[in-house]
């Protein structure tokens, strides 16, 4: 029968990839795509918690070719939320949620509030729910990279104390860092000098792990080199990190004739 007897919002089957289709044809045909991609934005509020990750695909698909509808954008920021507000406690939807609002504030920051995300974000971080504080780290990292939100230094603080700790496998230390390296190092912006003394402290320990270590944990060469550049910058920017990090490393002679030649 027509859509297994389902509304269209919660149609799925495994022989037809309907959701896969629509981010093809937003690729394909931008220009037409107006329409499906205002109809999608509809479904978020009715479609079931299964089904909605597959539909939030095809609208990330269209907020990367920029084929979202101008009056589209808060009306699918503001559902967003709702959503989010509303079934955070379900991880994998709560990713998928997080992850189309962030390309959204980054894509859009003069029409989508930051606050009322980052708001959102604090909530979910002080309910100290065990999946939360692994997502939301990187994803507050992510938008304090790429946007100007405002960077509270106590978060900051916590962030980059569990970065020093290395307590979560799952992280992806390279991409955390990449982030770092570009909130301390934006042009035009300076922080307080605590802010740097932290990252420069993340930066030194990733740095001086031995070549194994860095490769076990997909440290390339690129991003030591970035991260190299990025302490210079830090030294730069506060003139106490450089005797900060000697004195941290004084047991190590090794490390701190690495850190002399970087700094």
């Amino acid at each position: 029968s027509l859509l297994d007897h389902n509304f269209p919002f919660n149609y799925d089957h495994s022989k037809f990839k309907f959701y896969k289709c629509l981010s093809s044809f937003i690729s394909h045909y931008r220009a037409q795509s107006a329409n499906i991609i205002l109809e999608l934005i509809d479904w978020i509020p009715l479609a079931s918690e299964d089904i909605l990750p597959k539909i939030i695909k095809p609208i990330n698909r269209a907020l990367a070719i920029l084929a979202i509808p101008s009056n589209g954008v808060p009306i699918l920021w503001n559902t967003l939320l709702v959503k989010l507000r509303q079934d955070w406690h379900n991880t994998d939807l709560a990713n998928y949620l997080l992850g189309c609002l962030v390309n959204l504030l980054i894509d859009c920051p003069t029409i989508c509030n930051s606050d009322d995300l980052i708001s959102q974000m604090k909530d979910m971080w002080e309910a100290h729910d065990d999946e939360m504080v692994l997502i939301l780290p990187q994803i507050f990292f992510d938008i304090w990279a790429n946007t100007d939100t405002e960077i509270p230094f106590d978060l900051y603080h916590k962030f980059t104390d569990l970065l020093m700790k290395e307590e979560f496998k799952d992280w992806c230390y390279p991409l955390m860092i990449k982030y770092l390296i570009k909130i301390v190092t934006k042009e035009n912006k300076d922080l307080d000098d605590d802010y740097y003394i932290d990252a420069a402290s993340v930066i030194a320990r990733f740095l001086l792990k031995d070549d194994n270590e860095k490769q076990n944990l997909e440290f390339n060469d690129q991003i030591i080199s970035e991260m190299k550049n990025a302490l210079i910058i830090c030294n730069q920017k506060c003139e106490m990190i450089k005797d900060k990090l000697f004195h941290d490393y004084s047991k190590y002679p090794g490390k701190v004739n690495t850190l002399s030649m970087i700094l």
